[in-house]
Formats: structure tokens, sequence, C-alpha cells
């Protein structure tokens, strides 16, 4: 992925900015939480039920033990009521119980002006990253091997939410001291004042029938950012 962004970094394009992006680019009257990527602001959305707290030292120092890659820069990062107090009593040291936002970019492309088509290259190019569903056959197939680990991700669905989006549906095998555990992952990337914003949204896996709820509350934080931005 380090590769796949620093080569959109020197592909990218300058279009020229719309009205409406313009008149976005200062309307923050009723953000309680703006962060900074470079040279834009980015309103933070509250959400019910979670907590964004990657301005909290402890937060931090969890939340970057989560980067991918070490030019990855963290912008926001939303925890469960539940998990946040856990984390200033355990450190998070039996992970997340509840599901989770990580919203980020990377150094590569912080200033740079992107536009749909780099969203359309990153779509292309990130097919190599996942393994097809189809190669199991059956989900019940897939389902058999989660007691151990799987090497890639496997993609379930690709979609948009809005134009300036592109959403990536996977099941991610991890494991612990305590046990195997599969995630449900849905990697947003957006584009955001014309830069390239990424939003990972995870929850533990119970079933197919709850990934259609998974993706609508991440439909949701994903309608919610774009709105207030």
């Amino acid at each position: 992925m380090k590769n796949i962004l620093f080569t959109l970094a020197l592909l990218v394009s300058f279009p020229k900015e719309s009205a409406l992006q313009k008149s976005f680019e200062n309307n923050h009257s009723d953000c309680e939480n703006l962060v900074s990527f470079g040279d834009i602001n980015i309103c933070l959305p509250n959400l019910p039920l979670m907590k964004e707290c990657y301005s909290e030292p402890l937060i931090k120092m969890i939340a970057d033990l989560f980067k991918g890659s070490k030019n990855e820069e963290i912008i926001g990062f939303y925890l469960s009521e539940t998990d946040y107090k856990q984390a200033y009593e355990n450190y998070l040291d039996d992970g997340t119980k509840d599901p989770y936002i990580k919203i980020f970019s990377y150094e590569d492309v912080k200033g740079v002006k992107a536009d749909n088509e780099i969203l359309n290259y990153m779509r292309v190019q990130s097919e190599s990253l996942y393994e097809a569903l189809e190669d199991y056959k059956t989900i019940e197939r897939l389902e058999e091997k989660f007691d151990v680990s799987f090497a890639k991700p496997i993609l379930l669905e690709n979609y948009q939410i809005t134009p300036n989006s592109y959403s990536v549906v996977v099941l991610m095998s991890f494991s612990n001291e305590v046990k195997n555990y599969v995630q449900v992952g849905i990697m947003n990337y957006i584009l955001i004042k014309e830069r390239v914003i990424a939003v990972a949204y995870y929850e533990e896996y119970s079933g197919m029938d709850q990934v259609s709820e998974i993706k609508s509350k991440n439909d949701f934080f994903i309608l919610s950012l774009n709105s207030m931005n």
C-alpha cells in the first residue's frame, strides 16, 4: 500500500477547485473536532456511542500500534465508550471488544491534490492485495478455515457510497496468545478537499448476516464525514 500511495504522489494531477469545494473550505463553524492534515483541515464527526480520542496521549500511543507503515499518519481514531474506558484500565491488552475506526493518510501524499481518476487507480492496484471469495467456493468452506490464519484478506465486496469514495469489504484473520479470530474490515478511500483520505472500519466477524449491518454503520460514518467537509 505504501508503494501504491508513493506512486500516487508521482502521478497525481491537479484539477481546479470547484466552487462547492471552496464553499466547504472554511465552513467549520459547527465543527467540534477540527484536525489538520498538511494544508487542509478536516472536521471529524461525532458518532453515537463512540469517542474520537486520538489527541489523548495514551490513546495515541495505543492507536499508533495499529499503523500499517511508518509513513502512515493517523488523523482520527474512534473507540466505543466501553473500549475507551478499558484503554485507561488495561491498555486494551486483550484487544478491542467493539468496532473501531481509524482515519489516516500518508506522508507521501500530504499536500498533493487528487481526483476520481486516482481513486480508480487505487481500486485497480488494491485488487492484488486481496484473495477472491470465489477461491473458497462458498462462505461455509471459508469459515472452516477460521481456526487457522489465512495469508491474505478475503475480498467480499467493493462498492461506492458516494461519487468521491471507494469502499472494499474484506475478512481478515488474526491470532494472538488467546485465540484466532476474524474481523470484518471496510477500507474506504475518500476525496476530501482534493486529498486522498483513508477510513478503516473494523468489527469482529460473527457471521455473514452481520456484514450488512457493519456496512450500514460504515456508510453512515462516510456520509457524515463527507457532509462535514
